[in-house]
C-alpha cells in the first residue's frame, strides 16, 4: 500500500518519459506495478484488497489495518449505541452495531490465528533502516530536475537574454539571477535561542554598566561627607 502510494505521488507520477522507458526496458516490472495498483484501488470500499486479504489469511499474512480502523470509525459514527422501539420510550442496546464491530474485530483476529513465517533478509533490512526520507519539497524539486516542465523550459528559452554589444565592444549576457539559498541553509543562519539569550544578556550588562545611579528626581546624588 505504501509503495504504491509513493509511486502514485505527484512527484513520481508526473515522470512520463521515465514511465515510458520503464515499460520498454522492463515490462515485467511495469506489469507488476499495474497488478499491485489494481489491487489497492479504492473502488467499492477496497473490495479487491479485502478479498485478497481474506484469502491470504488462510496461509498467514499481515493485514492492512487501515481498512479495519476505517470500518470501525464509520460503524461508531454512523450508528447509535441505543435504539428505541416504535411507540415506546425504552432504550435498547443496538445489537446490529455490536455485530458489525464484532465482525470487523474477528477478521483481524483471524490473521493472528495463523503463524506468519517471515524470514528476514539482513541486507534489505539494513537498507531500509538507513533511509531517511527527504521533505516533499526536495522530492518534487528532484522530479523537476529529472524531467523539467515543458512550458517552463520553453519560457526559459524565450526569456533568455541575448548577446548585446557594450561601449567597449565586448559581448556580455544579462545579469545572472541571484542565487536563493535553500530553506535548510536559511535555517542554519538563524541563531539558536541560547545564542539570542546570550546576546540579550550581554547587551543588558553593557547598558547597565554605562548607566549611573540617580535620584528619583533625576539629579545626581551628592557625595556623603
Amino acid at each position: 500500500m505504501e509503495v504504491i502510494a509513493a509511486l502514485n505521488s505527484s512527484a513520481v507520477h508526473r515522470l512520463k518519459r521515465t514511465w515510458e522507458s520503464l515499460e520498454k526496458s522492463s515490462k515485467p516490472s511495469k506489469d507488476l506495478f499495474t497488478e499491485l495498483d489494481q489491487l489497492v484501488k479504492p473502488e467499492r470500499g477496497h473490495a479487491t484488497l479485502r478479498s485478497a486479504m481474506r484469502h491470504a489469511a488462510r496461509r498467514g499474512a499481515v493485514p492492512y489495518l487501515g481498512l479495519y480502523l476505517t470500518d470501525l470509525t464509520f460503524i461508531e459514527d454512523g450508528n447509535p449505541d441505543f435504539v428505541s422501539e416504535d411507540g415506546t420510550a425504552e432504550r435498547l442496546v443496538n445489537l446490529a452495531k455490536c455485530q458489525m464491530v464484532a465482525k470487523a474485530l474477528n477478521e483481524v483476529r483471524g490473521f493472528q490465528q495463523k503463524e506468519y513465517l517471515f524470514q528476514e533478509h539482513t541486507a534489505t533490512s539494513l537498507f531500509f533502516s538507513g533511509i531517511w526520507p527527504p521533505p516533499d519539497e526536495e522530492i518534487f524539486a528532484e522530479s523537476l530536475r529529472v524531467e523539467p516542465r515543458k512550458q517552463a523550459s520553453e519560457d526559459a528559452t524565450e526569456s533568455r537574454p541575448k548577446l548585446t554589444k557594450g561601449f567597449s565592444g565586448s559581448s556580455f549576457r544579462g545579469a545572472p539571477m541571484p542565487k536563493v539559498p535553500s530553506p535548510r541553509a536559511q535555517l542554519a543562519q538563524v541563531p539558536s535561542p541560547r545564542a539570542l539569550l546570550s546576546r540579550a544578556a550581554s547587551g543588558l550588562q553593557r547598558q547597565g554598566s554605562s548607566l549611573k545611579l540617580g535620584s528619583p528626581n533625576g539629579r545626581q546624588p551628592s557625595a556623603s561627607r
